[in-house]
């Protein structure tokens, strides 16, 4: 091949090599075999004078020419020559070949011949050589490296370039007069060359194309729009020339790859980029794109083939193409991509109901359900006629969602006569469960199919939040783009409501802004995250941000909710019933047409009303909401209806109605598998707790539920990954600051942080401090060590973070920004006595596992250290027992052994402990264990004075006879 340094590195490779050199460079008069003869001899004789006349003598004596070549090879003979013969691609004839074939067979053993040519030098000798003697350097081994490019940029353009030299090898391919050519050195014949455009392509043109037959000049042209040519794909492009011609470009050398089968042929960057050039001035070229875009079709690669219908100006074939297509680009939510293609569409003037659909599509993805609506009525669904598009008609998805469009622009009519009409499927019951959160009556709900497709999948978890089946949502995740971006937002929003508020806000956080179901994740979800979240002004802000946003976009259902949301954070923040009521007073007097919206105004109605004093009309609003809820198995916000209607009851003087209310609210809060929101409401109303408890055993779940609300009544966060304080409280102490470990030298300054941590910001006296970690002691000597570890606490924790002194109290200003491994503990376990069965599972074994880094404070013996040391180890074995028994309902009874035995181990004194031990032994069929298990529960019976309590007793019994 042309310029990749062939005779500069054969001239390298001899110098120093200690031989004799002759140097022949062909020309085209040594086509003529004698005249070939006469300059080798020549070129031989400058080194072994005795040759000079051995041509014409052997001439004269009527030897024919390949029998000189080869007298002229044994002549050299303990000479040591290396032979250089170069361009001897300028050699064709098949005499003056002959005459070279014999020199190079019949050269003695002390000899070597170099053969440079841009063709397969040896296979145009036509010599019977053994392989063994031969040996070949082809235009990769002499490509440049980057190592070698930089190099040589540097010694000959002056310049240092080995970022330079990285991209020019890698457009060039190393190939060497292409690197020089690149960074401005001059190659000989590039100028001179014929053609246009750069010195390259010129050089490309006079020394590689100049030297290839017609066919295959046409063929390396075809094909330069494919990044890697086989003869398949060659054929696609080029059917005259690819299967005769594809293969003789392997015998070329060219500045191409081949694979290591030699069946497909990849163009140097630089060369490729001169093919294109080539093509676009070849008569062919409209021809040769409009194949390249059909053969991407059949490739499946269809965005691509639209672009090269687009540029082979085969605008119509590049409209039918997207017409058969755009639909998978909207499921795929490659929405940018349908915008251009709708644009080419309306560029060539082709209407369609494909088209139509497609717009419409587009415009439900992204929620402009106005916009969406209008167009939906343009396919003329609701047409009674039959000139509507019968295709359309029997689209159930499309049916579906022009449903959907005409619910969220409160046409609820319009969407049920058009679901009617329909052949029942399971896509138009989805549409018609979420046209039922408008009317009165419950409507089938279909099961979430992970493998559904359609972008109604999506909607259906919608519909599964409002109706409260959130258990279901958290591990939910349609196989279709359109339903898993609609699902993020749905499962951040259940897990809000299941009390899982950090992990919704990491969810909110991490989700991508601009996919489907968005919206209402930004304009309902985040505020709510934030007032659950307890921050208020981000609250706010998100529902001022929502209202903006929902203002252009035509949702009657989203404007509707966000008066709700208002009214619920007036009460749930401000405690303001009368603004509260003048906000849900202005969304009933709208005569809005949806019942789940009705419903959700109604409980914040009855909760402002009980706030201000008008308990009787509490409860009618209250009865009315549940009882619509029941009857619309809306069970969203019912634990929290029915447990305001349990507190409305009981002022009202109906004990058993507040009974009645609260079984209510525990059953919702089943479904949600959370009991969040009903203690949310409770800790409105705690004396609804304590009410209960007065008629309950103490086995019964409102037990459990009031012993995670005495802890702390509202919400314990499970704190955020990022915050910058890091106090490892359990086991040996220590301290990280922003990711680094930052140690005071007085250890007391960490449980002084720890004790001000857990005050929050109302901070504490200097002497609530002495009493608290230096056992009431107000001496000199612990009023200094209180100064001392109070300064090392200040110069280790950051600005904004560090104690700050207000008269005689100490307090920390951000106490959110500081974590400890305890308070995280806490707040998992107070996440799991708000959760059910699995999920409750999980996230107490997450907190036993934090807590087993250790006891708290391990070297601490203050008072508070020991009585908060006592407080958590209390809470862990109680959650402990609890993960024993959800592991021994749900059948893991291995997890279910290990966690009795710490149980046991840690208080052998709860007997509930003792009962899950003789539970186990009994589902293991083991009666030897049973009896075992008794003997030890009696025993420690005994220890304590007292004798096995009557419920053991019938358990033993119980288990023994079963």
């Amino acid at each position: 091949m042309a310029g990749t340094g062939k005779s500069t590195a054969a001239a390298h490779a001899i110098l120093g090599s200690g031989r004799q050199i002759a140097w022949l460079t062909a020309h085209p008069s040594d086509n003529d075999p004698w005249c070939l003869l006469s300059y080798l001899e020549a070129s031989l004789a400058t080194t072994v004078p005795a040759l000079a006349g051995t041509v014409s003598r052997a001439r004269a004596d009527g030897l024919d020419s390949r029998e000189v070549g080869g007298l002229l090879a044994e002549a050299i003979a303990d000479h040591r020559i290396v032979a250089v013969l170069d361009d001897l691609d300028r050699v064709t004839d098949p005499g003056a070949l002959s005459v070279l074939g014999a020199f190079v067979r019949f050269l003695p053993t002390d000899a070597r011949a170099i053969l440079i040519s841009r063709r397969h030098a040896v296979t145009d000798l036509n010599e019977r050589l053994r392989l063994t003697d031969v040996a070949e350097i082809g235009a990769s081994a002499l490509a440049f490296t980057t190592g070698e490019a930089s190099e040589v940029i540097h010694e000959l353009a002056g310049r240092a370039a080995s970022n330079e030299a990285a991209a020019i090898v890698q457009a060039t391919g190393g190939w060497v007069a292409a690197v020089l050519l690149e960074v401005g050195l001059q190659v000989p014949y590039a100028a001179a060359g014929p053609g246009h455009g750069s010195l390259l392509h010129r050089y490309i043109e006079s020394e590689i194309m100049s030297e290839l037959a017609a066919p295959e000049r046409d063929l390396l042209i075809s094909t330069s729009l494919l990044a890697d040519v086989t003869i398949k794909s060659a054929s696609a492009l080029c059917p005259e020339e690819a299967s005769d011609w594809f293969l003789s470009l392997r015998r070329r050398h060219l500045p191409v790859t081949w694979s290591p089968d030699g069946m497909t042929m990849t163009a140097a960057p630089r060369f490729r980029d001169f093919l294109l050039d080539a093509l676009r001035f070849d008569p062919k070229d409209r021809v040769v794109r409009e194949r390249f875009a059909n053969h991407l079709l059949k490739e499946g690669r269809r965005e691509e083939a639209v672009q090269a219908f687009v540029s082979s100006r085969s605008l119509e074939s590049a409209a039918r193409s997207v017409l058969e297509g755009i639909g998978g680009v909207i499921h795929d939510l490659n929405f940018d991509l349908a915008d251009r293609w709708i644009d080419l569409l309306h560029a060539v003037n082709e209407p369609s109901s494909s088209l139509a659909v497609a717009e419409f599509m587009v415009t439900m993805a992204r929620e402009q359900y106005a916009a969406a609506a209008e167009l939906a009525d343009g396919l003329g669904l609701l047409e009674q006629n039959h000139s509507r598009d019968a295709t359309l008609a029997d689209s159930a998805t499309l049916i579906g969602m022009v449903a959907w469009a005409y619910w969220q622009t409160g046409r609820i009519d319009d969407a049920d006569r058009l679901l009617d009409a329909q052949t029942p499927s399971r896509l138009t019951d989805i549409a018609k469960a979420l046209v039922g959160l408008s009317r009165p009556d419950a409507r089938h709900l279909p099961e979430i199919l992970l493998a559904g497709s359609s972008p109604i999948e999506g909607m259906l978890m919608r519909v599964h939040y409002y109706r409260g089946c959130l258990r279901q949502l958290m591990t939910a995740t349609p196989a279709s783009r359109w339903g898993q971006a609609m699902g993020a937002s749905v499962r951040a929003g259940a897990l809000r409501a299941t009390g899982q508020t950090q992990q919704a806000l990491e969810l909110y956080e991490a989700i991508q802004v601009e996919e489907p179901g968005m919206v209402w994740l930004r304009v309902i979800v985040g505020a709510e995250i934030m007032l659950d979240l307890n921050r208020p002004d981000e609250a706010w802000q998100f529902l001022l941000d929502g209202r903006k946003e929902i203002a252009g976009r035509g949702s009657q259902p989203y404007a509707l909710l966000s008066q709700v949301l208002e009214a619920k954070m007036h009460l749930r923040l401000d405690r303001n019933p009368t603004v509260a009521l003048q906000t849900v007073s202005l969304l009933e007097e709208q005569g809005q047409p949806y019942q789940f919206v009705r419903e959700l105004a109604g409980v914040w109605r009855g909760l402002a009303l009980l706030l201000d004093g008008r308990a009787d009309e509490a409860r009618t609003t209250l009865r009315s909401t549940v009882q619509s809820m029941l009857r619309g198995d809306r069970y969203l916000e019912l634990p929290t209806a029915a447990t305001y209607l349990s507190e409305a009851e009981w002022q009202c003087g109906n004990p058993n109605g507040a009974d009645r209310a609260l079984n209510i609210a525990a059953r919702a809060s089943d479904r949600h598998g959370s009991d969040h929101m009903m203690m949310q409401a409770i800790e409105d109303f705690p004396d609804v707790i304590s009410r209960r408890l007065e008629t309950e055993s103490a086995q019964s779940r409102w037990h459990e539920v009031a012993r995670y609300y005495s802890r702390r009544p509202g919400s314990r966060i499970v704190a955020p990954r990022t915050a910058r304080v890091t106090l490892r409280d359990l086991g040996n102490a220590d301290l990280f600051v922003d990711g680094e470990r930052r140690r005071p030298r007085i250890v007391k300054s960490l449980e002084l942080l720890a004790f001000l941590n857990s005050q929050s910001v109302s901070g504490s006296s200097r002497e609530g401090i002495l009493n608290a970690l230096f056992d009431g002691r107000a001496d000199q000597q612990a009023r200094t060590y209180l100064r001392q570890a109070l300064y090392q606490l200040r110069d280790t924790l950051p600005d904004g973070l560090a104690p700050v002194s207000r008269g005689r109290d100490i307090f920390l200003p951000s106490p959110a920004d500081i974590v400890t491994d305890a308070g995280q503990v806490e707040a998992l376990l107070d996440q799991a006595g708000r959760l059910h069965g699995e999920p409750q599972l999980r996230t107490l074994l997450a907190a036993l596992g934090l807590a087993a880094s250790g006891p708290y404070f391990a070297d601490s013996s203050s008072p508070w250290a020991e009585r908060r040391r006592e407080e958590l180890d209390d809470r862990v074995a109680t959650a402990r027992l609890r993960a024993a028994s959800l592991t021994f309902d749900l059948g893991r009874l291995a997890e279910a052994e290990e966690l009795i035995e710490a149980v046991l181990a840690q208080d052998p004194y709860r007997d509930e402990g003792w009962r899950l031990a003789m539970s186990l032994a009994h589902a293991y069929g083991d009666a030897h264990q049973l009896n075992q298990r008794f003997a030890q529960y009696a025993q420690v019976a005994r220890d304590l004075g007292v004798p096995p309590t009557n419920d053991m007793l019938e358990l033993y019994a119980r288990l023994r006879s079963g």
